[in-house]
């Protein structure tokens, strides 16, 4: 038994129990801050790594390019302007062609063509300048389409099929002419891996489709399931979003007219694309060879869904051009050529991107102000009312009179 108090050995217990709780709390108050750093200090880490790639491709990539570019600068006292001005107004011609065969994912009439293709430029734009732009592209054309008054899952919907409709069309051309290359050039054991990626998302388009439309239940568990920790997601708003869009797909995979439109687009947005740059080279007096022209750019447009520099700056035009030489192009003309038509493809729509996103923003303001306009027409309020909200009445005005009579009430 021991000597002490009984007292004073509960308070010692209460007091190391008070000492512990106020060390946890210590403890817990300082952990969120540790891991505030660490997790500031990760973000630094990986900019730094991103800044130092973007650096070292364009000082082994770009930088060279641009020599190049100066060391034939005398080739374009041979350039026909006429072919330049078609080799433009084929790129514009694209991203129409790109903007249509969004509109064909979209609900019938839900936007204009003008609107939506000021919203593919300010998308494209934006692309270009961003590293990795192709997120926060597909994060303001979906911004822009809803506050344009489309539905969430539909756009959603139109910008995922889009995408993955384009990179299906642009792998199956690319295989089409390396097939037909393979008589005249033989074949490269470097387009391989290329070849292997478009039948990979050939396959994991298809198979999306199909869970879609005969697996619509499991994709709606499934999608519970993975957002069943987030609390603001409703289960609802899930069963909604996977039967709107799986609705959609088979509307546009059960109408044969929606299905070729949306083929016949992508296959125009990127022909045309290609054909742009076949003008740019024909401008300084080559005429390439359309087979291997074909190959050599739907190989770096497979590659170039490899985000290392905004819009593939750099790398893209040394291997572009490189893969041109090879297809019989003479090098001086290569180079000029493929810096023209990314002048055209990459550069000019920059500019002209951020003018249509003003456009469409102030739009949006308008509408705003006409559907407010027209519901105050529709749903007049009295000038009292009105009076009474917006208005101001001095203390000595007296009220209306509201009981019929004629007569002011007296203050």
């Amino acid at each position: 038994m021991s000597d002490q108090p009984l007292g004073l050995d509960v308070s010692k217990r209460a007091a190391r129990k008070l000492a512990r709780a106020q060390k946890a709390a210590q403890t817990a108050a300082i952990a969120p801050e540790v891991t505030s750093g660490a997790s500031g200090a990760r973000r630094r880490i990986q900019r730094t790594i991103k800044i130092v790639i973007l650096i070292v491709l364009i000082n082994y990539l770009g930088l060279p390019a641009l020599a190049q570019v100066r060391e034939k600068v005398h080739k374009l006292g041979d350039v026909s302007f006429g072919w330049l001005a078609l080799g433009v107004a084929l790129e514009f011609g694209a991203l129409l062609a790109y903007t249509q065969l969004t509109r064909v994912a979209l609900p019938r009439k839900s936007i204009r063509l003008f609107r939506l293709f000021r919203i593919q430029l300010a998308t494209k734009s934006l692309n270009s300048v961003v590293p990795g732009g192709s997120a926060a592209g597909a994060a303001l054309g979906y911004r822009l389409l809803v506050t344009s008054g489309i539905d969430g899952a539909d756009a959603g919907f139109a910008l995922a099929a889009t995408g993955l409709i384009s990179a299906v069309v642009l792998n199956l051309v690319f295989w089409i002419a390396l097939l037909v290359s393979m008589p005249f050039y033989g074949f490269q054991p470097g387009y391989i891996v290329a070849a292997l990626f478009g039948i990979f998302l050939i396959v994991f388009a298809g198979g999306l489709a199909l869970a879609l439309i005969r697996g619509e239940a499991g994709a709606e568990r499934f999608l519970r399931r993975a957002t069943r920790r987030f609390k603001k997601i409703e289960p609802e708003r899930v069963t909604a979003i996977v039967q709107q869009v799986a609705g959609r797909v088979r509307e546009i995979l059960n109408e044969p007219e929606l299905a070729r439109g949306a083929a016949i687009w992508a296959a125009m947005n990127w022909l045309l694309d290609a054909g742009s740059l076949f003008v740019f080279i024909r401008a300084f007096g080559i005429i390439a060879n359309p087979i291997g022209l074909l190959v050599a750019y739907g190989l770096v447009n497979v590659l170039a869904v490899i985000p290392l520099t905004p819009g593939g700056l750099g790398w893209f035009e040394t291997v572009l051009g490189a893969l041109l030489v090879g297809f019989g192009v003479a090098k001086s003309v290569a180079t000029v050529a493929v810096v023209s038509y990314r002048i055209a493809a990459f550069w000019l729509p920059i500019p002209i991107g951020a003018i249509a996103y003003l456009t469409v923003r102030n739009d949006l303001r308008l509408r705003g102000l006409t559907h407010a306009a027209r519901a105050a027409y529709e749903q007049p309020d009295s000038r009292f009312d009105w009076a009474e909200e917006f208005g101001h009445r001095p203390a000595e005005i007296p009220l209306p009179d509201t009981d019929g009579n004629g007569a002011a009430e007296p203050n």
